[in-house]
């Protein structure tokens, strides 16, 4: 992943990570986000790139307001472009936060008052809850404020229950009525809720998410089993994403919807043992290597990640989300094959 590292590197400067490229040439104009930054900080974390996790680390820092909560985009020349940012933003920027303290021991008085923030405000969609949890079992784990991460795990996993049970029917097993992006964080943060917790509830609906996720997303071609990621481009048809009764979206397909199932079923394969689920973890890392609808290579010649991939042809641009999205995905898929 040399090219990868590299890349990041030239898409960072002394504040943060610059959000967008035209082609593979960084646009500082497009400016930052705390969403990209709390990625790029999971990833230095986990590669051991120490003066990369400070640039990160001193950016969420920075982002954070009084009450807690965080600015989440900032413009080129480096002002905050919102008074406190999205709720998907706020659980990244945990979920981040859990895997540096978890890899560094860091960051305990920022992330003490960001658990007391997600405590008060809380967070209204499963996407962010499942952020949420994926930073709040990590911080549990580590022996961090054992009770108020196990509380908050509680509240969050048991509200992504409620939410299936209210939106489930014979045809339809998922926690809401629209399908959209990063979908596979929600069996995964559960699946780490129950290593946390020990609720059997919880396994038992990673297994019913999982299953209808995979039905979604795996199709088989001339070639065999392929990922087909939900789109957000319906022609104007249906509005965005796959919604209860229509048909799923076949394009765009974006990067980080990839890694994510790259991820779920590498820890699913951890967990169980059982290779069909280190095959589907392959199956979607190689999405980015041309295993995928259009037959198109995602990763650029200079270690970049095309931005997504459209109805005929990849986008050209390599922006720092898809980039750190095949990042997080190659480092638990490495990690698992190794473990082999």
């Amino acid at each position: 992943m040399k090219k990868q590292i590299d890349y990041l590197r030239k898409i960072t400067d002394d504040f943060g990570v610059i959000q967008f490229s035209n082609d593979g040439n960084p646009d500082v104009k497009s400016g930052y986000t705390l969403d990209d930054v709390s990625r790029a900080l999971i990833v230095s974390s986990k590669l051991g790139l120490e003066d990369l996790s400070e640039t990160y680390f001193n950016f969420i820092k920075n982002a954070q307001v009084s009450d807690g909560r965080f600015v989440n985009v900032y413009s080129g020349d480096r002002k905050p472009l919102e008074e406190v940012g999205s709720e998907d933003s706020f659980g990244r920027t945990l979920w981040a936060l859990g895997e540096y303290l978890a890899e560094t021991g860091k960051g305990e008085e920022i992330s003490f008052k960001t658990l007391m923030t997600l405590d008060k405000f809380g967070v209204r969609y499963p996407i962010s809850e499942s952020f949420a949890i994926l930073g709040l079992t990590k911080m549990h784990n580590a022996g961090f404020k054992k009770n108020l991460t196990k509380d908050l795990i509680y509240k969050f996993s048991n509200s992504l229950l409620s939410r299936l049970d209210s939106h489930f029917d014979k045809n339809w097993f998922w926690v809401s009525d629209e399908m959209s992006y990063e979908n596979a964080r929600i069996p995964q943060a559960l699946l780490r809720a129950y290593e946390s917790v020990g609720n059997i509830r919880y396994l038992d609906d990673v297994k019913t998410l999982t299953n209808f996720l995979d039905e979604t997303v795996f199709e088989v071609n001339y070639k065999g089993t392929f990922l087909n990621i939900i789109g957000n481009n319906t022609s104007g048809l249906e509005g965005s994403w796959y919604k209860k009764g229509f048909v799923k979206p076949k394009f765009d397909e974006q990067p980080v919807d990839a890694g994510a199932m790259t991820e779920l079923h590498s820890e699913l394969y951890e967990f169980t043992g059982d290779k069909e689920n280190f095959d589907k973890a392959k199956i979607s890392l190689d999405w980015f290597d041309g295993r995928n609808r259009l037959e198109k290579k995602i990763i650029s010649p200079e270690g970049g990640i095309y931005d997504g991939l459209g109805k005929v042809e990849a986008n050209p641009n390599q922006g720092a989300e898809s980039l750190l999205a095949y990042m997080m995905a190659r480092i638990k898929f490495d990690e698992v094959r190794d473990g082999i």
